[in-house]
């Protein structure tokens, strides 16, 4: 009948939304995502302002 049928999945599928605690472990994974990745776009930054104060382009004349 699966085959048969194309739309099997929607019926197959309940239209609720994920719970609370499905909901709260994603937004802590979210952000133990983004505090992961912070020392290295701080570092980032800090070597951009550092290389565009000391290798400044050459003036024409």
């Amino acid at each position: 009948m699966q085959n048969r049928d194309p739309l099997w999945y929607d019926r197959a599928e309940p239209e609720e939304e994920p719970g609370l605690l499905l909901t709260t472990v994603a937004i802590l994974f979210v952000g133990a995502l983004d505090l992961y990745s912070l020392p290295y776009r701080l570092c980032q930054a800090f070597t951009g302002r550092f290389v565009r104060r000391v290798v400044r382009p050459a003036h024409r004349p």
